[in-house]
């Protein structure tokens, strides 16, 4: 494989590891201590990294590997970005497979009819 192509593909490559590392500095012992939206954030952050990573072990290693044409040490350099890509797998697959929690939007208003009160109406206006 030329230069030019190699230095492209490596690149593609660290992308992915840096997708794949903006999740997991989260540690998952502490996903209890992120807010709701940090939570939903990183769960849609994971999905989206796990469908790339899906592509590039399902589909893309095995027609670079086979048809790339790659030298001896591109070959290594490459695989090298690969692993590290892999090893972040567990946890991008651990918070991909996570619910989000849903929040829902609050009525500052309210009314409320009491028996106690003759059926009479309890309005909180805010």
């Amino acid at each position: 494989m030329n230069a030019n192509d190699f230095q492209l593909l490596i690149r593609s490559v660290n992308g992915i590891l840096k997708l794949c590392n903006t999740i997991c500095p989260v540690d998952i012992s502490k996903v209890s201590t992120l807010s709701i939206s940090d939570y939903n954030k990183v769960i849609i952050k994971a999905r989206s990294a796990l469908g790339v990573q899906d592509r590039l072990v399902n589909v893309e290693l095995y027609h670079i590997i086979g048809m790339g044409n790659l030298t001896a040490s591109q070959m290594a350099a490459f695989l090298k970005k690969v692993k590290d890509v892999l090893a972040t797998r567990n946890a991008v697959k651990y918070f991909s497979e996570l619910q989000p929690i849903s929040v829902g939007v609050f009525n500052n208003k309210s009314e409320y009819a009491t028996s106690l009160l003759g059926g009479k109406k309890l309005i909180k206006k805010e």
